[in-house]
């Protein structure tokens, strides 16, 4: 095989050599060209940068609240004890039953108060009889008196037999009242429409006269009682109306009204604060007794207030500042602060209305 001559070498070697420049040269000029386009181009107009969010001052009317815990009691409940000692026939309700007024919740074994009222009947009308007849002859002998057939002696002995018969019927009048009422006793009814929140005995046990049988929650009307502090009650008044939540009602979320009514006249020695006590309407049964509520009571009012964000108002020790959004440029100023509500600062001095408050 022939080698390469040395004419042919020189060849390729300025052959590669040429396109080495050519490389080079075309990215030289592009770079030229660049660096007199940037030079040369007019420069780019920056878009102006976005105004910071801002709270627009503005009066407004806010109300303090405090929140306090809460109980929530029936209004009326109710201990049902035997008036008499009887075995039990029978037992209508049970724990969580619903009664209504009137309605047969306990039934003792009547048969024995019914043998009693009877013989009671009898003798009220054996002493009714007694004392028809002591009367006719205290009558008649008031007429013998007259015309002298009998004396004084025997008058006064049938007027003494009178009165006795009288106090005799009188005595078995009240003992038929009371067999009769022992017997209405062993019927026992529901006193208002309930709940039956305990249930102390069964069916078929002796009870003795004031033995309890059930406990009745009449929770139509509930009763939140809470105790504020010191500060806080001489803003509360009876009748004022205060909200409240249940975390076992929509997570907490939905606020019940219910009403002041009363008002306690000194602190409490156990608690050494007021006793306030509000009532709720609960016709439509939706909370139960025994829940633990909020109760939001009103403090303080602000009318035609001008409020700011609290986070807005920057603090330097005793120095109060805002910054304000104006004409594309931030102004700090000082201002004078007064209450805060729940996150929002109260401005008495430093800011107007329409200023725009930057938030940050």
């Amino acid at each position: 095989m022939d080698t390469p001559s040395l004419k042919y070498r020189r060849r390729m070697a300025g052959c590669l050599i040429a396109a080495v420049l050519l490389v080079f040269g075309a990215a030289f000029g592009v770079s030229l060209a660049k660096f007199i386009k940037a030079r040369f181009a007019p420069p780019e107009v920056l878009p102006p940068p976005p105004p910071p969010p801002v709270y627009v001052a503005t009066p407004t009317n806010l109300v303090r609240f405090r929140s306090y815990t809460a109980e929530l009691r029936a209004e009326r409940t109710m201990t049902i004890s035997a008036a008499v000692g009887e075995e039990i026939a029978r037992l209508n309700v049970d724990v969580g039953s619903t009664v209504t007024q009137g309605q047969v919740i306990v039934e003792l074994d009547p048969r024995y108060k019914a043998i009693n009222e009877k013989e009671a009947a009898a003798r009220l009308y054996l002493a009714v009889v007694t004392h028809s007849n002591a009367y006719l002859d205290l009558e008649n002998n008031r007429r013998l008196l007259g015309t002298k057939v009998i004396g004084d002696e025997e008058f006064r002995r049938s007027l003494v037999a009178y009165h006795s018969s009288a106090a005799t019927l009188d005595l078995a009048r009240a003992a038929y009242e009371r067999a009769w009422q022992e017997l209405a006793d062993c019927t026992i009814s529901a006193p208002s429409a309930a709940k039956v929140s305990a249930r102390f005995v069964e069916r078929g046990e002796r009870v003795t006269p004031n033995q309890p049988l059930l406990t009745l929650v009449d929770d139509r009307f509930l009763r939140l009682t809470f105790f504020p502090e010191d500060r806080d009650i001489l803003c509360i008044r009876t009748n004022m109306a205060v909200a409240f939540t249940v975390d076992a009602v929509a997570a907490g979320t939905e606020a019940f009204a219910a009403m002041v009514q009363r008002i306690g006249a000194d602190i409490e020695n156990q608690t050494r604060l007021y006793r306030v006590e509000a009532g709720y309407d609960n016709a439509a049964g939706r909370l139960r007794a025994g829940m633990v509520a909020r109760v939001n009571v009103p403090i303080e009012a602000f009318a035609d207030t001008i409020f700011v964000p609290s986070y807005a108002v920057k603090r330097f020790g005793a120095e109060e500042t805002v910054s304000l959004y104006e004409g594309g440029s931030n102004t700090v100023v000082r201002v004078h602060t007064g209450g805060e509500v729940e996150g929002w600062t109260e401005i008495l001095d430093g800011v107007a209305p329409g200023d725009a408050v930057i938030l940050r």
